[in-house]
């Protein structure tokens, strides 16, 4: 007898990037460059599933390579969809199918921020790029105060050209 499929993956980190202000995102994606922290991205994500909302799988409007792209939407699956894109109506089903891709044990969360709102009582860890972005504009803000005590503690963090890295561990 196989064992039954899993239910979720044994990590699910949430990736996110915002100025200090909390400033996430404008109506057609990221309000600044920072290739530093794509390369980030990429390096972290890389061999994993990556789990988005629909207008975040619009802003990139392509399957990243090396990892499985998977899209939480209550709209049904565009007819144009690439086939190796997972569509999926529910939480539960796109846990499954991130648990079930290559590399499913451990799966991020990449936006938008509705998508955040729904898995942050999922999430084991958060992934927090703080931009240093003057100037940038944008309507999408992230509330900061949610990251820190007493359900989430800082496990440490590194400074990088243009952008700092926290990786927050939710307290049990």
């Amino acid at each position: 007898m196989s064992a039954p499929p899993k239910q979720r993956p044994e990590r699910l980190v949430a990736v996110l990037a915002t100025t200090a202000s909390g400033l996430m995102g404008c109506e057609h994606g990221l309000p600044w460059h920072c290739p530093g922290d794509l390369r980030h991205f990429r390096a972290l994500t890389w061999g994993h599933p990556i789990l988005m909302g629909r207008r975040t799988w619009d802003t990139i409007g392509r399957p990243l390579p090396g990892r499985s792209s998977i899209v939480l939407s209550r709209r049904p699956r565009p007819a144009s969809l690439p086939e190796q894109v997972r569509w999926c109506a529910s939480v539960p089903e796109a846990l499954a199918a991130a648990a079930a891709a290559p590399g499913g044990a451990c799966a991020y969360v990449i936006g938008g921020r509705q998508i955040y709102e729904l898995l942050w009582p999922e999430l084991d860890e958060v992934v927090h790029s703080r931009i240093e972005a003057p100037g940038a504009r944008g309507d999408l803000f992230f509330d900061l105060a949610r990251l820190g005590p007493p359900d989430w503690e800082a496990v440490g963090s590194t400074t990088h050209p243009g952008f700092l890295v926290t990786r927050w561990r939710r307290r049990r």
